[in-house]
């Protein structure tokens, strides 16, 4: 097996519940979310690589294409990822609502860098 294949396996590529960062998140497609015209900032339940639960009552419909803006600490520059909603859940009393996020194929800049700020924020416990 290949160092990269290694690395592709390992647990900061898959989402970790509880791994909480603070994104913001537009409609691809110009029109107003769910929230209204403007982008709309809130937290993961959980996030990897490959995409995020996005806490957002209400949540955008499944299918909805959208921008996820996320600063990464430490950089200048805002990462800016395209994603489509999967799921989404109503809130109820044991759980905030929100959307089921994937992320589009990442460029292996982004995938890198993502990787390096997941592995600072430390295991899951």
């Amino acid at each position: 097996m290949s160092i990269e294949g290694e690395r592709r396996n390992h647990f900061r590529g898959r989402s970790q519940a509880g791994r909480r960062i603070d994104l913001a998140y537009r409609r691809a497609d110009g029109e107003c979310t769910q929230m209204g015209p403007e982008q709309v900032g809130t937290v993961t339940g959980n996030i990897g690589v490959g995409g995020a639960f996005v806490h957002a009552e209400p949540p955008e419909p499944v299918g909805s294409a959208l921008e996820v803006v996320i600063q990464v600490p430490g950089q200048t520059d805002q990462l800016i990822l395209q994603a489509d909603v999967r799921w989404v859940c109503a809130s109820s009393p044991s759980q905030a609502g929100g959307m089921g996020l994937q992320f589009e194929p990442l460029e292996v800049e982004a995938l890198l860098l993502l990787r390096d700020y997941f592995s600072t924020l430390g295991p899951i416990c």
